[in-house]
């Protein structure tokens, strides 16, 4: 049941990985550091059972064993393997993630080169720096989970917790602890360590179910403010400050005087605003500029002509992250499924083509949010 469910799992995480793999945003491996770590730890299970009940030889037995041990050693040392990202420099250091991979791969060289009957001091030795890279590993994951918010922020300790769970279910069944360990009804200690084994399985199944995107640290802090132009007449549709954190709503009075001001404080000097970047895009020719520097910021640029509309969706932000770059495509994605047929019949509607679209805010809301 445990290698049943344990593969399960590691497939779903190995599958969401997929889902929502972009080569640019490398903080998503921390799905495939938890499936790796997990699926070493089973191999080393399955070759444990193999071992136990169906193999005969000694001396092949004592190989699987050694390779049981080096499965187990290594499960921690493959997580930090995939957690060493610059893009996770600001929580964790990456010379310590060397250091501790270092260790535990020296200490796997040794068990595996003494021969089996000195290895018991080395062992427990062994076993003391893998339980530190563990606990560096559970910190790590602290740490990652209080830079998160809402939705991902929530699946993110439940991850935790549901490996936790498992990882020591594991611990309290192996045969070494088993060793040290009086027991009383051993019948009701097998029940309850497979219940909480199951527990760990379901809480994480459920963490990784619709895992969102996990963008760089801080990333919202970059962003200033964002226009969605109708290229065709210079026709602002929609815009959103996120430096006041809402959407700026404008009813029949203010509201074109104010998106005058709101463009003419976001493209000032040399861009001055929405006529002017226009035709600076336009008198490009068949080239699309995807960026502009405006002082210390920058404006990112998308564009789409999906429903004969050419739209310009430009974001003002503070530095140019990958993880911003996936978060316009995202706007533009979702602009044009919700807006089809008012895309398609955008032309009939040629006064207050902004009001349109002020529902958008929801999916930008939820979107930051996630």
């Amino acid at each position: 049941m445990i290698i049943v469910l344990g593969s399960q799992l590691v497939f779903y995480y190995f599958y969401r990985y997929y889902k929502i793999k972009d080569e640019k945003l490398h903080l998503n491996k921390f799905l495939v550091a938890h499936g790796t770590f997990l699926l070493f730890i089973l191999m080393g299970i399955l070759i444990t059972t193999l071992n136990k009940y169906v193999i005969s030889s000694l001396g092949f037995s004592e190989i699987m064993t050694k390779i049981a041990y080096v499965l187990f050693f290594l499960s921690p040392a493959i997580f930090l393997y995939f957690i060493n990202l610059q893009e996770f420099s600001n929580i964790i250091n990456l010379r310590w993630i060397k250091y501790l991979m270092s260790m535990t791969i020296i200490s796997v060289v040794i068990l595996v080169i003494i021969p089996s009957t000195e290895q018991m001091v080395l062992f427990l030795f062994f076993s003391l720096i893998v339980l530190i890279v563990g606990g560096y590993i559970l910190i790590f994951q602290i740490k990652l989970a209080r830079f998160l918010v809402s939705t991902i922020k929530l699946k993110t300790i439940l991850i935790i917790v549901g490996q936790m769970i498992i990882v020591l279910s594991l611990i309290m069944r192996s045969k070494l602890t088993l060793g040290f360990l009086v027991i009383q009804n051993e019948g009701l200690f097998t029940i309850i360590t497979n219940l909480a084994l199951f527990g760990g399985f379901l809480i994480t199944f459920f963490a990784v179910y619709n895992f969102p995107v996990i963008y760089e640290i801080e990333w919202r802090e970059q962003l200033r403010k964002l226009f969605i132009i109708n290229q065709k007449n210079a026709k602002l549709l929609f815009s959103y400050d996120f430096s006041a954190h809402q959407l700026k709503f404008f009813n029949e009075k203010e509201k074109t005087e104010e998106r005058e001001e709101f463009s003419k404080q976001i493209f000032p000097g040399g861009i001055s605003g929405v006529q002017e970047i226009i035709s600076s895009i336009t008198h490009t020719g068949e080239e699309k500029i995807s960026k502009i520097m405006q002082g210390e910021d920058y404006i990112l640029l998308d564009y789409s002509e999906i429903y004969s509309v050419p739209l310009i969706f430009a974001l003002i932000v503070k530095k140019d992250l990958n993880s911003i770059r996936h978060f316009l495509e995202s706007i533009k994605f979702q602009f044009e499924s919700f807006f089809k047929e008012i895309l398609v019949n955008l032309s009939q509607f040629d006064k207050d083509q902004e009001q349109l679209f002020v529902s958008f805010d929801i999916f930008i809301q939820n979107f930051l949010n996630q």
